[in-house]
């Protein structure tokens, strides 16, 4: 009887594990605000619990899955305008100027060059950004598998 109390009132158990752990040597995730958990169930270079890790990485994953989806379409945009002054341009160098003769189509046909190799420009970029949120993504992914190991 005198152990047990003795265990109560100088050591805690992970609600995780049930291991026994000091008082001093556990932590109490601020998020939750449960615990105490062990060492070996804290997460490297966080301040949360497992869980509470584990919903945050999820939540930053699909905010990033939904961000990649909208720069593939504005990439396709880019595309698409780079193909339409594509074909200004062609028209104009072969001598189809002469079918243009709505004023904004002139327009468009004079400066097809620099508009379309802006779009091309744009179109490298945003693929260079979209290349980076893909990783970033795996990498997410790679610390979320590692974090539902620990639990």
């Amino acid at each position: 009887m005198a152990i047990e109390r003795e265990l109560k009132e100088n050591f805690l158990e992970c609600p995780i594990c049930g291991t026994y752990l000091r008082k001093t040597e556990g932590f109490t995730c601020p998020k939750c605000k449960r615990g105490p958990f062990c060492r070996s169930h804290r997460v490297p270079g966080e301040r949360e619990c497992p869980g509470c890790v584990l919903e945050i990485k999820s939540k930053e994953i699909s905010a990033l899955k939904g961000q990649e989806k909208g720069i593939k379409g504005f990439i396709l945009l880019m595309q698409f305008i780079f193909l339409i002054f594509s074909i200004f341009f062609i028209a104009k160098k072969v001598g189809f100027k002469e079918f243009m003769e709505f004023p904004i189509i002139n327009i468009l046909g004079e400066y097809s060059l620099y508009i379309g190799l802006l779009a091309l420009l744009g179109s490298l970029f945003f693929y260079v950004v979209l290349r980076s949120q893909r990783s970033r993504i795996i990498e997410l992914e790679s610390q979320v598998n590692e974090v539902r190991f620990l639990r």
